[in-house]
C-alpha cells in the first residue's frame, strides 16, 4: 500500500472545500435569483393611478417560470399633438418575468404610432416599473400620436 504524503492530501482537502464554496455559492445566487414571490402586487403610478397586477407560475412551458398578469389598469393620460389629453385605462403587455425579477415588454413600434411599453424589476415583496404608451389622436388617424412619456410606478406585494 502507498503511502500519500500530507502536503498532496491537504492540497486535495483545499480543492474539495473550494469546490464546494463554489457550488454551494452558485446554487444559493441561483436560489434567491428563482424567489420571486407569487401573489397579487399593488402599484401607483407616479401620476397617482392605481393598479394591481398578480405574479403566476406555470404560465409558460417551463412550470419554473414566473409571469405577470394584470388585474387592473392604470390610468394614464397621454398629451396630444392638437393640444388635446389622450389616454385613459391603459392595458399594459404581460410576459415572463426573468429569475433575477425583471420584466420588459414591449408591443408596436414607436415609428408605428402605436406603442405600450413596461418595465418592472421585482426585489423581495417590493417593485419598481415604467410604463410608455403611444397611439393615434383619434383612431385610424396618422402620426403623430398622444404620447403618455414614461410614467414610473411602485409598489409593494399584498393587496
Amino acid at each position: 500500500m502507498r503511502a500519500v504524503s500530507l502536503k498532496r492530501s491537504r492540497c486535495f482537502r483545499l480543492l474539495a472545500v473550494a469546490g464546494l464554496l463554489v457550488a454551494v455559492g452558485a446554487s444559493a445566487a441561483w436560489a434567491s435569483s428563482a424567489r420571486v414571490k407569487t401573489g397579487s402586487y399593488s402599484a401607483v403610478t407616479s401620476q397617482g393611478s392605481a393598479f394591481k397586477f398578480k405574479v403566476v407560475t406555470h404560465c409558460v412551458k417551463n412550470p419554473a417560470t414566473r409571469c405577470l398578469y394584470s388585474d387592473t389598469y392604470p390610468s394614464v393620460p397621454a398629451p396630444c399633438p392638437n393640444g388635446q389629453t389622450g389616454g385613459g385605462v391603459l392595458n399594459y403587455p404581460q410576459g415572463a418575468i426573468s429569475k433575477s425579477g425583471k420584466l420588459s415588454v414591449t408591443e408596436g413600434t414607436i415609428a408605428a404610432g402605436t406603442y405600450v411599453k413596461i418595465t418592472l424589476k421585482i426585489t423581495g415583496n417590493s417593485f419598481t416599473g415604467t410604463l410608455r404608451a403611444l397611439f393615434p389622436e383619434q383612431a385610424g388617424e396618422a402620426l403623430p400620436a398622444c404620447d403618455t412619456g414614461t410614467v414610473s410606478f411602485s409598489g409593494h406585494r399584498g393587496s
